[in-house]
């Protein structure tokens, strides 16, 4: 299920990172630069046309613009998945970043 607040943070950061303002993609989708703000604040979803006409816009996938974060361990081992988020908890607590090889050097 979409949490709208997720995704729409989601659509504002990619609206950002195409250098759009709410007010073109608005203009561009035959909307109100309202609607665009209250997809961006998690008020509501676009619906499945303006989910489409979205994709194209910022030329993402449909796929890729409504995929979450939980979507991305879906073909993970649970086991990797354990050991993954156990080296981003330690890369995160400490001042260290992995190397090549393993290996780690202080930021």
């Amino acid at each position: 299920m979409i949490n709208p607040k997720t995704f729409g943070e989601k659509l504002k950061n990619i609206r950002k990172e195409k250098n759009l303002t709410q007010k073109e993609v608005a203009e561009k989708l035959f909307i109100s630069v309202q609607a665009v703000s209250k997809w961006e604040k998690g008020k509501c979803l676009p619906d499945v046309d303006n989910i489409k006409t979205l994709g194209q816009l910022y030329q993402i996938s449909v796929d890729n613009l409504l995929k979450t974060e939980d979507d991305m361990y879906e073909n993970i081992p649970p086991g990797m998945i354990v050991v993954l988020e156990t080296l981003a908890d330690y890369y995160t607590q400490s001042s260290k970043t992995p190397t090549k090889g393993g290996k780690t050097h202080e930021n």
